[in-house]
């Protein structure tokens, strides 16, 4: 196991038993203090002097909010800031400036969505009428001020212990500043039942890690850019390599969900992102509705991933809207929702992500081709909606197979991009299999425009 894997476990795991002490904390006050100067304690521990980064980001980010005037300026004053300090961040070594770490990376990565989310947020109405009994459910209770970041703008202090809250400092799950001051003011943080949802998330962790560490000793990465494996002899060779990719991309979804399950249980443990089931939470961003019944209560405002569909989607497209699902929140949002021209929202999302994630040429491979096949999948499943929702259970069950062996095989082969993060090994490997997916990808699109789709005649209203 990789040292940079170890020091994730072990702060991932202590967060956990953090947030039994958060909850029992009553004063707001020390509950805030407590959750900003503990990330900030982390930080400086894995970052030493890189800390800098992060401190000098949010120092300008927080003049923004008191600056900007109008209701859009904060949001394209805080984007272009912190993704052009992110530009510089990358290319730091260009500048003379040591590279940042592995963990210094991961902290601005999830800095950014946080700044630029409470920049907007603070600096446009969050309704037209506050006196709309529509507007989302609150623990704070309906109309309380603290929900309007406008006539409540977040202090200096306040500011500094939402940036280095330790809950989801390195690994996410992305939260709106308004979930983090639920989470502090609350009142009833000891009545909400989690064990439940820790229990399962821990059991499911065990078996999931010990999944990765065979995967992972067994079936190493660097053998993929060896020469045995790129020439293996054929007419064997494309299964030998089909056989790594599946192991490979699987010891890399295991990484993330053992990851994303402990963030998910530090969230739980320390009662952030509970409301009411019926309150249709979004991940990252929390109710969207009021409530009728706020005795039973979940945590999907805090949950990042569906394991179960992520697993059994038979469309790329769907399995990725499970994954991450926080970061998507944000990317709707922040990016798409905000851009002027319909027909570019797509690419501007697709442009911000990959930026996002790094400047290594394999994730602009692997979303590249993750684009081609996209449009694939939706000619695909026009063409074929008649026949799935017509189709008896031998046929429905035979699609599915289909479906999933394409989903699964599609992933593995466009996810070594993120596997190998460099553009060579990915390159070779895909060539040493004749680019056979890429080909599928591109005859499939053409022929499902060659078929001509069936309109389906609407009713006409009386």
């Amino acid at each position: 196991m990789k040292s940079d894997d170890v020091v994730y476990l072990l702060l991932l795991v202590s967060s956990v038993g953090f947030g039994f002490v958060v909850r029992r904390i009553r004063s707001p006050f020390l509950r805030q203090s407590f959750c900003g100067l503990l990330g900030f304690a982390m930080a400086i521990y894995i970052c030493k002097w890189q800390i800098w980064h992060s401190l000098f980001v949010a120092t300008v980010t927080y003049l923004i909010t008191k600056t900007a005037a109008g209701p859009k300026w904060g949001h394209l004053l805080s984007f272009t800031f912190n993704f052009g300090y992110l530009a510089f961040f990358r290319l730091a070594h260009y500048f003379d400036v040591e590279y940042p770490s592995p963990h210094t990376n991961a902290i601005q990565l999830l800095l950014t969505l946080k700044m630029i989310s409470v920049a907007s947020d603070v600096s446009e109405p969050q309704t037209e009428n506050p006196d709309d009994v529509k507007m989302p459910y609150s623990p704070l209770g309906q109309n309380n001020p603290l929900d309007d970041l406008r006539a409540t703008p977040p202090t200096p202090y306040e500011f500094f212990c939402y940036t280095y809250c330790y809950i989801g400092l390195f690994t996410g799950p992305f939260y709106q500043f308004k979930l983090y001051r639920h989470m502090i003011y609350r009142d009833d943080s000891m009545n909400i039942l989690t064990s439940k949802h820790i229990v399962w998330r821990i059991v499911a962790i065990i078996v999931l890690g010990a999944l990765f560490l065979y995967f992972q000793s067994t079936y190493p990465t660097e053998y993929g850019m060896t020469r045995e494996f790129l020439e293996y002899p054929h007419p064997f060779g494309f299964f030998y390599r089909y056989f790594y990719l599946v192991v490979w991309f699987l010891a890399f979804r295991l990484r993330f969900y053992i990851g994303w399950l402990l963030a998910e249980a530090s969230c739980i443990a320390a009662t952030l992102g509970a409301y009411p089931s019926d309150s249709a939470a979004q991940p990252g961003r929390g109710p969207t509705r009021q409530t009728l019944n706020e005795n039973a209560v979940d945590f999907a405002a805090v949950k990042n991933q569906d394991i179960f569909k992520i697993e059994t989607a038979v469309t790329m497209q769907m399995s990725i809207k499970y994954w991450n699902m926080s970061v998507q929140t944000w990317m709707v949002y922040y990016v798409y929702k905000r851009l002027p021209w319909r027909r570019f929202r797509y690419w501007g999302v697709f442009l911000v992500s990959a930026f996002w994630h790094g400047i290594h040429p394999g994730y602009y491979l692997c979303l590249l081709s993750t684009t081609l096949f996209g449009a694939m999948e939706a000619r695909v499943t026009r063409l074929g909606r008649r026949l799935w929702d017509d189709a008896g259970w031998v046929t429905w069950v035979g699609l599915y197979l289909i479906g999933e062996l394409y989903r699964t095989h599609a992933f593995e082969y466009v996810g070594l991009g993120f596997i190998f993060l460099r553009m060579e090994p990915t390159i070779a490997i895909w060539r040493a299999d004749y680019f056979h997916y890429h080909v599928f990808g591109v005859v499939a699109l053409l022929v499902a425009f060659l078929v001509p789709v069936r309109k389906e005649k609407r009713e006409k209203k009386d």
